[in-house]
């Protein structure tokens, strides 16, 4: 079985889904979570992917197997970025998305990487620690090619404005 194969399976066990024999992870949206934060998503599958193989682990140490046979091979950080960027243009069927090569839509968002929060993680594996630290905001935010965040702040609205008439909407809506 290739590494392309096990990671496939791998993340089968959490949120892919099956489709012309090959798995991808689904695209989540704010429709389903407040954040509409596509890390967090990342960072949950990664963790629910891991969740069986350390139970299996578990019961053969309990059985009197301190030493698995074979060494558990767990759902990386890398493969499940690939599977929510790569895979959900897949899905889609959107062959300018997930990628950031020549004729791509030029989605991506930037961080900074001398925050706090990424401290010793981001040494080893920025892309991990990313994931599974607690990112700081997106400093620049760019989609299909336009800066949708400058500095960490929208450019193309009055942010406090927003905020101010969402915030007045809700209250509304539920009479306070």
């Amino acid at each position: 079985m290739t590494r392309a194969a096990r990671a496939r399976s791998r993340a089968g066990r959490a949120y892919a889904f099956l489709r012309d024999e090959e798995q991808y992870a689904g695209a989540a949206g704010s429709s389903n979570q407040d954040g509409g934060n596509l890390l967090a998503e990342i960072k949950q599958a990664v963790l629910a992917a891991r969740v069986r193989p350390a139970i299996e682990q578990a019961a053969a140490y309990a059985a009197g197997h301190p030493h698995p046979s074979e060494a558990v091979e767990l759902f990386t950080v890398s493969e499940a970025f690939t599977l929510a960027t790569v895979g959900s243009a897949a899905c889609l069927n959107r062959p300018e998305l997930g990628h950031l090569n020549p004729g791509a839509a030029a989605d991506f968002a930037v961080f900074p990487m001398d925050d706090i929060a990424l401290a010793g993680a981001v040494v080893h594996d920025p892309l991990a620690a990313l994931v599974l630290c607690d990112a700081p905001r997106a400093t620049h935010v760019y989609v299909a090619g336009r800066e949708a965040v400058r500095d960490g702040h929208l450019t193309m609205c009055d942010e406090a404005a927003l905020v101010r008439q969402l915030n007045e909407l809700v209250a509304r809506q539920w009479g306070r």
